[in-house]
């Protein structure tokens, strides 16, 4: 694995849009912070949700 040691990302925040090297630039709403947590924080707990959802379906089907 010694060859993935060291691999460079580059990021440049464009969208790539229908190929043939068309990009688009991400909307005005993604660079609004508020709105940006509140999505984080709704995706977090839904994640949350559907693990321990997952943890006790799994436990109740071991017990049947």
């Amino acid at each position: 694995m010694s060859h993935l040691s060291h691999i460079e990302v580059e990021t440049s925040g464009v969208y790539f849009f229908g190929g043939k090297g068309h990009t688009v630039s991400s909307s005005m709403l993604s660079y609004d912070a508020k709105r940006l947590k509140e999505l984080w924080n709704t995706s977090s707990d839904l994640f949350l949700e559907s693990q321990v959802w997952n943890t006790s379906t799994s436990v109740s089907n071991c017990v049947s």
